[in-house]
């Protein structure tokens, strides 16, 4: 089961939390709105609120389950000096689909400044990515759970979130 959390009063430096069966992950999500590809309102000047970046994002990672890819990275850790991804590797068990291995991976190729989410698989497959945390083993988890704890999160924070404007 994966679950997704924000840090509410933290800021935006290890305020994703991310909850995989048993590892805890963080990561930073100052460059959402670059990401994102986001840009100021016309009218103000503003951009959305946090809570409707976090959406955007929860349910970016969402759609990246909706065609049962071989290969899914769902970028949760955007640094100016790496990202960090959880890396979703398909296979069958008993004869069936649906199953993913995730591992926990990050690269020094991308930074929060020059990765949006409109990179290519292509891009994110032929980066120099490094398996981090060796007590990090990887999971096995169906596609069925993923999308289920994802759509929790994304509940979870339309009910549990402040509007912060940035």
């Amino acid at each position: 089961m994966i679950h997704v959390l924000f840090d509410q009063k933290g800021g935006t430096y290890a305020d994703t939390i991310v909850r995989v069966d048993g590892g805890i992950l963080t990561g930073d999500s100052y460059a959402l709105v670059d990401y994102l590809g986001v840009v100021p309102d016309d009218d103000d000047g503003y951009y959305p609120a946090f809570k409707d970046l976090r959406e955007m994002l929860l349910q970016h990672w969402i759609g990246l389950f909706t065609d049962d890819a071989k290969e899914i990275f769902m970028i949760y850790d955007l640094s100016d000096q790496y990202i960090a991804t959880l890396y979703f590797e398909a296979f069958t068990f008993k004869g069936r689909g649906g199953y993913y291995y995730v591992s926990k991976k990050w690269t020094k190729d991308f930074t929060a400044w020059s990765i949006t989410r409109d990179v290519s698989h292509a891009e994110l497959s032929a980066a120099n990515w490094e398996t981090d945390d060796p007590y990090y083993q990887p999971r096995m988890i169906t596609r069925k759970n993923i999308l289920y704890g994802l759509r929790w999160s994304l509940k979870n924070l339309q009910i549990n979130s402040n509007e912060v404007v940035i």
